[in-house]
């Protein structure tokens, strides 16, 4: 059924800008606390799913995506993401000993996924890092992996031998992934009601020692994603302005911040923010007459708002570090009995798969050849 979804989506203008899928496993690893694992799915800029160590269960983070994937398939899921975290968990241990690396935090990841751009035509992308420095990324179109580290060579040599399996990954970017990309999109879509109109507030702020204003227009809430906003002076663009870019909502929606600088003689009166959206035929216009006013008083009795809230947040944190750190205490106590009377029987510890290469740990249950075709996590 979702075969006939890219006429569908093309009819309703989502095919005029470039969307992609994209999952980020995460492990890390330290002496001085647990092992965490998360994986998170990225449709766009915006988080549609989320998995970690401290919530064990795949959920949706978007209201509509619930409706992607039936309660037994969310399950099934959650099964496979807790089999990918021991996987994980064991690949920073063996990325540490490659790299003669004992202490200190250290982090493992993976990111797949795939892209749809303008003119229709697809990629996909796969890649590995360890400690924020590139391991291994998958070559679509040789179907040969790129070692971009010495500890990954190995790996790169096995995996170019595995031709069949290389060719299933570049399938299951390029056709598969984008097959859940495009239903995505779909319930995306269907949920926001093709367009969502912005919401636009205007503000002058008044600049210390100066006569002038600083000019905030924030446009927040629209949906699709393409906006154009600009400054205008007696019906004239403005060339002098920047702005924040389109920055993602928690919803779906997108946000974006326009500034200008005024000085004498212009006042801010005679001057407007100018937006132009799918949702306005006709664009829209708000004048800085009807802007508020924001005096050095407001703005320093926000700064100290800040301030409150940013020392509550650190109390905060310290309370929580504290607290975790003395239940990893209590942990520690309790294990180093069992740990003792395992050791006087000769028993081993280890609870993560044996420490293979990792060429063999990094590849997923289902992801290869074998699994079905329908697995949402490429």
């Amino acid at each position: 059924m979702w075969a006939l979804l890219p006429i569908a989506l093309c009819l309703t203008s989502v095919c005029g800008e470039p969307h992609s899928l994209r999952y980020y496993y995460t492990a890390m690893y330290s002496n001085n606390t647990l092992p965490t694992f998360s994986h998170v799915g990225m449709l766009d800029d915006v988080q549609i799913t989320r998995y970690d160590s401290e919530r064990p269960h795949n959920r949706p983070t978007q209201p509509w995506m619930g409706e992607a994937l039936k309660p037994d398939e969310w399950e099934s899921e959650t099964v496979k993401l807790s089999e990918r975290q021991k996987l994980y968990l064991a690949n920073v241990k063996i990325a540490m000993r490659r790299s003669n690396i004992n202490t200190g935090l250290n982090v493992f990841q993976y990111m797949s996924g795939c892209q749809l751009l303008e003119d229709g035509s697809v990629r996909g992308f796969r890649s590995y890092a360890f400690n924020g420095r590139d391991l291994l990324s998958f070559d679509m179109e040789t179907l040969t992996w790129v070692a971009s580290s010495p500890i990954a060579r190995l790996t790169k040599e096995k995996w170019d031998r595995n031709g069949p399996e290389n060719l299933y990954k570049k399938t299951y970017s390029e056709s598969i992934c984008v097959n859940w990309l495009r239903k995505y999109l779909h319930l995306q879509q269907e949920a926001l009601d093709s367009t969502v109109k912005p919401k636009v507030t205007v503000r002058a702020l008044k600049m210390v020692n100066s006569l002038g204003h600083r000019l905030v227009c924030l446009v927040t809430g629209f949906y699709t994603r393409d906006v154009r906003v600009t400054w205008r002076h007696e019906g004239q663009d403005v060339p002098e302005t920047t702005n924040t870019g389109i920055i993602p909502n928690h919803d779906s929606t997108y946000q974006i911040t326009s500034y200008h600088d005024t000085s004498p003689p212009h006042s801010k009166d005679a001057y407007c923010c100018h937006v132009q959206h799918s949702s306005f035929p006709e664009g829209k216009t708000v004048v800085c007459r009807d802007a508020v006013l924001w005096t050095p008083g407001k703005i320093a009795a926000l700064c100290v708002c800040g301030v409150l809230l940013l020392v509550i947040s650190i109390v905060a944190l310290i309370v929580f570090i504290w607290r975790k750190r003395y239940r990893l205490r209590s942990l520690s106590c309790k294990n180093t009995g069992s740990e003792q009377s395992s050791s006087s029987s000769g028993s081993s510890q280890e609870s993560l798969p044996p420490l293979q290469e990792f060429d063999k740990l990094m590849t997923s249950p289902d992801d290869s050849s074998t699994s079905s075709s329908c697995s949402v996590q490429p």
